[in-house]
């Protein structure tokens, strides 16, 4: 399988960056985590996470990803937050989203925490993307709001399901996806991405004969121009099967 990704990660209009990246694109794994706002040591909840994901995908094969597997490498991530907050005065619920994504061949293992998402693009059409764990997210799927409000709604930072050591820490949503063919495109992001990007957007961007770079750089130019928040994205497109 030949992947072609790029990445960038911006600090939008805060104080400091608590988003991090895990790009391995020899193995397929590919990760974004955006800290938990306001919780303690968001920054370093994403990075211990992101650190963990890389460490286990470079010391183990995986090359068949289980939903098993995953749920190992969860409670790993969750241990070692665990134990940093024990040992550290002060990080008592620390958190972090997951947006995961795991390619090998024409198949693609997702799986997600919180508000960061993954997305399956075919030439502009959105195959897939991650339902957010968020509390905005359940005003929609009760048809309360539409997902363009949902955008912009004042509460839509309010996260219902992270990875941390909290109250609220919860299972990863895991799905597995099949028929990958060439020119495909993978997006995962933190919500500084969702909220500035559209579905028009994404319809008229993410064609196939648009390259990775093309792409990231027309996200990056509304993110470092209009997000409030941390906003991060990695963009794999699939070369080759």
């Amino acid at each position: 399988m030949q992947l072609s990704h790029q990445q960038y990660t911006h600090i939008g209009q805060r104080d400091n960056n608590e988003d991090c990246i895990v790009s391995i694109s020899e193995t397929g794994v590919f990760a974004v985590c955006d800290g938990v706002g306001g919780a303690a040591k968001g920054e370093i909840a994403s990075q211990l996470t992101c650190n963990q994901i890389s460490d286990y995908y470079k010391s183990n094969d995986t090359t068949n990803q289980s939903r098993e597997e995953f749920n190992k490498l969860i409670q790993l991530c969750t241990n070692t937050l665990k134990r940093y907050a024990k040992e550290n005065p002060g990080s008592s619920g620390m958190a972090t989203t997951l947006a995961f994504l795991k390619l090998n061949g024409n198949s693609a293992f997702v799986a997600h925490i919180g508000d960061s998402r993954v997305y399956h693009i075919r030439n502009g059409e959105v195959l897939f993307q991650t339902s957010d764990h968020s509390y905005v997210n359940e005003l929609v799927k009760e048809g309360l709001i539409t997902p363009e409000q949902a955008r912009f709604h004042p509460e839509k930072n309010i996260i219902t399901k992270v990875l941390g050591t909290g109250n609220n820490t919860g299972k990863a949503d895991q799905t597995e996806l099949n028929n990958i063919i060439p020119g495909d495109f993978f997006m995962l992001c933190t919500d500084g991405v969702i909220e500035v990007i559209s579905d028009w957007f994404i319809s008229t961007i993410f064609k196939t004969e648009n390259s990775v770079g093309f792409i990231m750089n027309e996200i990056k130019k509304l993110g470092e121009k209009f997000a409030s928040d941390n906003n991060s994205a990695i963009i794999i497109k699939v070369k080759s099967i």
